[in-house]
């Protein structure tokens, strides 16, 4: 996220946030996408009805984060190749006069899920694997069984599935909404969640969503609940049919009860009311039995014991401008760690997408790719490094690393010892 001094509201995620007003011009740029303008505002998403979501809370008095949770909530139900409402979303908000801050919407890992567990499962299992490189791939579609599968094509499964039961962590969506609309927001969880609701009673299902379908087929196939929701029939759906979740609507339902049932304490405890309902009542313990069930690790002690906190953002500074993005518990600040590579060079001057543009902000990337997967993590678990990893020295000790003209072909992580 980027802002300048004089920044008055901004909320990121996938989305940005504010209203109607707008006129729309082709625009001279080579995009489809045309220029959208407004008095106040624009709302942001990946999907118009995820948008539609969003500008429904402004056009009915919610501010910036209202409408910004609202969409996200959309996007969770429509937008499932990216994420879900069981997945992880963190959160970035600029208010007028305030600093920016990070609901850290990422979910942890079970009690469980120890690196004992995941290396004796792999002994257990010996060298048997197969030859499928990813969920769409030719070996996938020809095999059944208990897989591993990849998600990524060309990639191999680790000791910690991809995919499946193994790979769940704690749903972070839900509290990291109720979080925001708690600490910043205005309106309550079951307005900002009714377009969501609706969404998931059904709606036109995209090409984008209908392709993620057909690639993953043979991971929902091996789950008689996933099979049903996302290959109904047994077919995947044509683009344009109604795709219908009537489970999570049902969920989203049982949560907007509970918040109502609390209305006459409080906005406050209406809010913490239908959070608890999901992570330490009846939702938490269906969703840890279910886990527990068929093979997972994840338990109904693990979502009663997460809760999203509200922290401080990493920050940067490219060119004059500001740049934060999320802790080094996600992957955000390795795009600080870019930037500032990328500021030793004139880009504008290679110009945008020349061969050599292409080269120089590829190899920065693999560099901010390599010391992210190295050194990031939980810091409640790991030291991470981060006031070397974002300075500025740092930066021009990585820059030497890159040949203007030949591609890296190894991973580079910076030094061991910082």
């Amino acid at each position: 996220m980027f802002t300048r001094r004089s920044l008055l509201c901004y909320l990121s995620l996938v989305i940005s946030i504010a209203v109607f007003s707008a006129n729309l011009q082709i625009s001279s740029a080579d995009t489809f996408r045309p220029v959208v303008r407004g008095r106040r505002g624009v709302v942001a998403g990946g999907q118009p009805l995820s948008v539609e979501a969003g500008m429904r809370i402004l056009q009915r008095g919610g501010n910036a984060v209202d409408a910004g949770v609202a969409t996200i909530l959309a996007a969770s139900v429509i937008e499932f190749s990216h994420f879900t409402f069981g997945g992880e979303v963190p959160i970035l908000i600029k208010l007028k006069g305030k600093d920016v801050a990070v609901v850290e919407g990422m979910g942890t890992a079970p009690a469980k899920a120890t690196l004992a567990f995941f290396v004796d499962r792999a002994k257990q299992r010996g060298t048997a694997t197969t030859t499928a490189t990813a969920p769409d791939s030719s070996a996938t579609q020809r095999t059944s069984g208990d897989l591993d599968m990849p998600s990524v094509p060309g990639a191999k499964s680790g000791l910690i599935p991809s995919t499946g039961p193994l790979a769940a962590t704690v749903p972070a969506v839900l509290d990291a909404c109720v979080t925001a609309l708690d600490r910043f927001g205005t309106k309550s969880l079951a307005e900002v969640m009714q377009p969501a609701i609706e969404l998931a009673d059904g709606f036109p299902i995209d090409e984008l969503r209908v392709q993620y379908i057909q690639t993953r087929a043979p991971i929902f196939s091996q789950w008689p609940d996933a099979r049903r929701i996302f290959l109904p029939n047994g077919a995947v759906p044509k683009v344009g049919d109604v795709f219908v979740q009537a489970d999570l609507a049902r969920t989203m339902r049982a949560i907007a009860a509970a918040e109502k049932r609390n209305a006459a304490h409080g906005r406050h405890a209406a809010l913490m009311a239908a959070r608890d309902y999901f992570y330490r009542g009846p939702l938490g313990k269906h969703i840890g039995d279910y886990m527990q069930a068929h093979g997972g690790l994840l338990a109904a002690t693990d979502l009663a014991g997460w809760h999203a906190k509200v922290g401080a953002p990493a920050k940067g500074v490219y060119r004059g401008y500001e740049v934060y993005k999320t802790g080094f518990w996600a992957q955000g600040p390795m795009m600080i760690e870019v930037l500032n590579v990328l500021e030793g060079y004139d880009l504008k001057k290679m110009g945008q997408n020349s061969s050599e543009y292409i080269h120089t902000v590829t190899e920065a990337l693999k560099l901010g790719f390599a010391d992210r997967d190295r050194f990031y993590g939980d810091p409640n678990f790991v030291r991470v490094p981060t006031q070397q990893l974002l300075s500025k020295d740092y930066a021009a000790m990585r820059r030497n690393l890159i040949d203007e003209k030949r591609a890296s072909l190894t991973q580079r992580p910076g030094i061991q010892r910082i």
